[in-house]
């Protein structure tokens, strides 16, 4: 998929050359998103990525409609798990869940029809706007990444689903190309085998910023 508020995306480029984040990384994200039928809301997520070993972390506060929540979700393919720790609305009582989960591999480029709109000057900095988009589940989802010249650093982005009618903008900071295993430890109260099963498209639904930056 393309989605990459999480738009951890890079790109096939003008001269048709594959560029990509590394295989690990993490980064901060403060993002705007609106929803059709409800108040726009925003969220601010951490987010750890280790593709070589298939390990994926997602912290994020909620603020939709006037509530607010923390989740922290962690993602080991390898072992087909998937833990949510969530504080519960109004009670500040934490829980872990634990589900089977089987999600395809995750890339770090952007699609192979990207394309180069532009340059910007962001910071001082050069920056390269591109835009791309990929069918999902039947229906497009459109982006525009701007990241830094050059070594590729993600800025921004903006994204457009038409199955969900949801458009999100997304600025992204504290980029960094190193990070520890322990980012992906499971908290020792949480169960270690599943209750159920998730699926890909049940992310979707329930978890899109997570779908995006797993780009499901």
């Amino acid at each position: 998929m393309i989605r990459w508020c999480c738009a951890f995306a890079l790109l096939l480029g003008v001269f048709s050359l594959e560029v990509c984040l590394p295989p690990a990384f993490s980064w901060r994200r403060g993002g705007q998103f609106i929803v059709a039928g409800k108040k726009p809301g925003e969220d601010v997520s951490t987010e750890f990525v280790d593709t070589t070993n298939g390990n994926f972390r997602f912290e994020e506060f909620d603020f939709v409609d006037g509530k607010q929540y923390f989740a922290e979700i962690i993602i080991k393919n390898k072992e087909k798990r998937m833990w949510t720790i969530r504080t519960e609305t109004g009670t500040g009582v934490i829980k872990c869940t634990c589900v089977e989960a089987t999600l395809p591999p995750t890339s770090t480029c952007l699609q192979k029809n990207a394309t180069v709109d532009g340059t910007i000057r962001v910071g001082g900095a050069d920056a390269t706007i591109y835009s791309e988009q990929a069918s999902v589940s039947g229906a497009m989802v459109y982006q525009e990444v701007i990241l830094t010249t050059g070594d590729n650093a993600p800025v921004l982005t903006r994204t457009f689903d038409t199955r969900t009618s949801v458009y999100s903008h997304n600025l992204y900071y504290n980029y960094r190309i190193d990070v520890p295993a322990s980012a992906f430890d499971v908290p020792s109260f949480c169960p270690t085998q599943p209750s159920g099963k998730i699926t890909v498209e049940e992310i979707r639904e329930t978890r899109p910023k997570l779908a995006e930056m797993l780009r499901l």
